[in-house]
């Protein structure tokens, strides 16, 4: 088997090198906890992945055919949905980088046929 393939069986903590997302019953709010070292913190580990439905984003991106095509894309960032789980996720055609969290800044249009219909679209920044 490929080591793309070895990758995606991996367990959400072993590709997170032990690291767990969490969500606070009292906020709300998540946090992440390492076992081995008992450690929690609020900020999200460097080179922490969501793990949705056993793949990362990463993952689904390695996956994705070149056939596919994104269903919107602003500046340097795509989303595409795969076919196969329908997880949403976008892609940074410039740094390479995979989330499933939208990126800080992209816009998506609140009616998607108001440029069509009317010559121009209003834009609206989403949160991520």
């Amino acid at each position: 088997a490929s080591s793309r393939a070895k990758s995606k069986n991996l367990p959400a903590d072993k590709q997170n090198e032990g690291w767990m997302r969490y969500t606070d019953d009292e906020t709300k709010m998540h946090y992440f906890y390492k076992a081995s070292t008992d450690e929690g913190q609020w900020e999200r580990p460097l080179n922490f992945e969501t793990v949705k439905g056993g793949f990362t984003a990463a993952q689904l991106t390695d996956r994705r055919s070149a056939q596919q095509l994104p269903v919107e894309a602003e500046g340097s960032w795509v989303k595409y949905v795969d076919p196969d789980s329908g997880y949403a996720y976008f892609y940074n055609e410039v740094t390479y980088e995979s989330t499933y969290d939208r990126p800080a800044g992209m816009v998506t249009n609140q009616d998607p046929f108001a440029s069509v219909r009317e010559g121009g679209g209003q834009k609206m920044v989403l949160a991520a």
